[in-house]
């Protein structure tokens, strides 16, 4: 894995370098710009200098840390328990009107994406379109999630049908730009046009507010580890796509696993020059585990909508490949055409915390078991490993026992949000 991670970055550097004056790194890694937990972030002296437009869309939305403006800022993780104490209580149609409210705003601002018909643009205000973008895509990803709960096939197409085109613009404006010179963003705009006029919004508001205002419990999320852009096209560049080739597929068919790689597949789907079909579904073996959901793992499958030459599922990563198995098994009356494709790999677990490794064969078979299956394409593991399990557990000692735990616990994106977030978490009760 380290070694391919080098591999990926050295090609990556060397594009963007290519694309971009070289002066720009001057001092510092490209790599140094992707934050940690996922998205861009830029020095505070670029900041100062970001085209006009831009930091006003982002001037209440960034955070800055040291010396860095991280483009996500609280608010972007803000509908999710996750980054709230226990004793919070998150309200469904306050988390509706901020999405209206942000709503409004990528609709006035979608003209952003013009800049990069800028021959002159700089790398900070480059890194800011893509966030802009980024907000966008996570907030119908939290849509998104509540529409796969809502049973009504009807509203969820429709709003795949966005879903759909946005990525479109994204793969354009991230792996198009990035490998072609000749840019013409027009098509771009006009496609964010569609998706952003009024009548889009009222009708997933009114799904909405049709749902939740007799659903009891919060349901939004939107903190997810394969919320990584570069994670997406690293492993559809140089996994599913030559994995495609290969094996002289036609028609493929990705399978989304909810939540943590709901409507990848779109993305994918858009570097792929066969067709694609995806759905989402959520098959979450540990989630139910947890009790997080009251729904069981096989709730949110779907039928096929067509015979394809191989069924792919998509998943942000893997740890014991149960639910991996248990999708297969109930799609075998289908098909046993089905191979995984995961943006994380997780190789911690079965050091830091084997007592989680809970299932009836040996533990070690069962890692090698998933191994195998992460290989299945093209023979390789992953460039990233999974945030989970990165440590020991620990004991904590600490009048503030819950903020202690979240960032010295074995979760290591939980670890980094919690600390970036400090003063927003722990100023929340005022």
């Amino acid at each position: 894995m380290v070694n391919l991670a080098k591999k990926v970055e050295e090609l990556w550097e060397s594009r963007v370098y290519k694309c971009f004056k070289t002066e720009a790194f001057i001092g510092i890694k490209f790599r140094k710009y992707l934050a940690p937990e996922g998205g861009y972030r830029i020095r505070l002296s670029q900041w100062e200098s970001l085209d006009e437009a831009l930091r006003n869309f982002f001037m209440n939305k960034v955070k800055q840390q040291n010396d860095w403006i991280y483009f996500r800022g609280y608010g972007y993780y803000a509908l999710d328990e996750v980054v709230h104490r226990k004793n919070i209580v998150l309200d469904n149609q306050k988390a509706i009107a901020v999405l209206s409210n942000r709503w409004k705003e990528y609709q006035r601002c979608f003209s952003i994406v013009k800049k990069l018909d800028d021959s002159e643009l700089s790398l900070a205000d480059y890194f800011a379109v893509i966030s802009f973008l980024e907000w966008i895509w996570n907030d119908y990803s939290s849509i998104t999630w509540i529409s796969l709960q809502m049973n009504n096939e009807a509203y969820e197409n429709k709003l795949m049908e966005d879903v759909d085109k946005l990525a479109s613009v994204i793969i354009d404006c991230t792996f198009g730009y990035i490998l072609n010179s000749d840019r013409d963003y027009e098509q771009q705009f006009n496609t964010l046009a569609e998706i952003f006029c009024n009548e889009k919004w009222q009708y997933i508001y009114d799904g909405l507010i049709g749902y939740l205002g007799h659903h009891e419990g919060y349901v939004f999320r939107s903190m997810r580890e394969g919320d990584q852009l570069w994670m997406v096209l690293v492993n559809c560049e140089i996994k599913l796509i030559p994995w495609i080739k290969k094996n002289h597929f036609k028609k493929v068919l990705l399978l989304n696993n909810a939540f943590g790689a709901i409507n990848t597949g779109y993305l994918l789907k858009h570097m792929c020059d066969i067709r694609v079909d995806v759905i989402n579904i959520y098959a979450s073996v540990h989630e139910e585990e947890m009790n997080r959901y009251a729904t069981s793992y096989n709730s949110y499958l779907k039928e096929f909508p067509d015979s394809y030459d191989y069924v792919v599922i998509i998943d942000d990563s893997i740890f014991t490949g149960r639910s991996v198995k248990k999708i297969k098994q109930i799609y075998s009356r289908v098909t046993d055409a089905i191979a995984c494709l995961v943006l994380t790999y997780d190789v911690a677990t079965y050091f830091n915390h084997p007592e989680e490794m809970n299932y009836d064969n040996d533990p070690l078979k069962s890692v090698l078991e998933v191994e195998g299956e992460v290989r299945r394409m093209e023979g390789l593991l992953t460039p990233a490993r999974s945030y989970w399990a990165y440590k020991k557990a620990v004991t904590i000692d600490s009048s503030d026992n819950e903020y202690e735990k979240n960032i010295r616990g074995s979760d290591l994106l939980i670890r980094i949000l919690w600390r970036r977030f400090e003063e927003e978490i722990k100023d929340e009760h005022n």
